[in-house]
């Protein structure tokens, strides 16, 4: 049975995503070059996506994602560095996922929407299900690593009130996270 509005939820993601693609090869972000953290704090474990899972999920919501091989999605929480809208030094959090694939890798940024109220549906605080990390889960399962940061204020920095679309705390905040997960995929060559 087709659900107009499942087909939505599922494509909307997939739509924003190739409107603001922010790609580059691992060369050009400069993964291949070791250097000492500056913006990453900490890494973890966060999940482990099936690429059988994900494509069920994807081939659901839209009979083109039958083209694609979807791979496995490790998903590592990153805790990073980076600033407050009154510049104030702050721990926040992001996801970063890496498919289980060979040869090289596109790096994307995947800036979400969200739920402004929810601070529990955080990315770095979600798992499987009808939510953002699943949708970029879904982006990385055809091959892509995935950046995925929370909200300022949001995931490992919830205890902070949010400053609500700022746009150069959000801009900053997008760049430290980039820089945290080029030092994350140093560390982890």
């Amino acid at each position: 049975m087709n659900h107009p509005q499942m087909n939505i939820r599922f494509t909307y993601p997939i739509l924003i995503f190739f409107l603001i693609i922010l790609s580059c090869s691992l060369e050009e972000i400069g993964a291949n070059k070791k250097t000492d953290a500056q913006h990453l704090v900490n890494s973890y474990h966060h999940y482990l996506f099936t690429g059988r899972i994900l494509g069920a999920i994807a081939n659901g919501s839209s009979s083109r994602m039958q083209n694609y091989t979807f791979h496995n999605v490790e998903a590592t929480k990153i805790i990073y560095k980076t600033k407050t809208i009154d510049q104030v030094d702050i721990f926040a959090s992001g996801i970063i996922l890496i498919p289980k694939t060979t040869g090289t890798t596109i790096v994307v940024s995947y800036q979400h929407q969200g739920d402004l109220i929810k601070k529990r549906t955080a990315p770095s605080l979600s798992k499987m299900g009808a939510n953002e990390l699943s949708h970029a889960a879904i982006i990385a399962s055809t091959g892509f690593i995935v950046l995925v940061p929370d909200y300022l204020e949001y995931g490992d920095s919830k205890h902070k009130n949010h400053s609500f679309e700022h746009k150069a705390s959000l801009a900053q905040n997008g760049l430290d996270f980039i820089k945290a997960s080029k030092e994350y995929l140093n560390i982890k060559k």
